[in-house]
């Protein structure tokens, strides 16, 4: 391998390249005032306010009010479970499925709703009430 010199134009570029990585590679660093800081700690513990709207009344990201409580040492909340409208239907489906397995997703949609209810819309289907003179079944 060569060794270059100052005076060789490939010697900047290398050089620059090198700088250049070392400062994509660094990461960044955010920071902001201890009084922020301590709002939307007195925020979240004291009014219990939720993180969008600590974030809405102080003008910040609600990442930055997440990024906050971490450092606080509050663990990051898990998104809440809600049941599925299919849920109750899976016993069902799954059965069906077992059975039948080649089954497509609109003959079973249609077997669920025989059973006497109409748990989810059917994919493509946008219109929620009849059109004139029509009808949705």
């Amino acid at each position: 391998m060569a060794v270059r010199s100052s005076s060789d134009p490939a010697f900047y570029a290398v050089e620059f390249l090198a700088t250049f990585r070392l400062t994509i590679l660094e990461e960044p660093t955010m920071t902001i005032a201890q009084e922020l800081e301590a709002q939307i700690l007195r925020y979240y513990h004291a009014e219990k306010w939720r993180i969008g709207t600590i974030a809405a009344q102080l003008g910040v990201h609600r990442g930055t009010v997440q990024r906050v409580l971490a450092q606080a040492g509050l663990p990051a909340r898990a998104p809440l479970q809600r049941p599925s409208r299919v849920d109750s239907y899976l016993p069902f489906i799954q059965g069906t499925l077992a059975q039948f397995p080649t089954l497509t997703a609109s003959r079973l949609y249609q077997l669920v709703r025989e059973r006497g209810s109409r748990p989810f819309p059917p994919s493509g289907c946008l219109a929620s009430t009849p059109s004139e003179g029509g009808s949705l079944s």
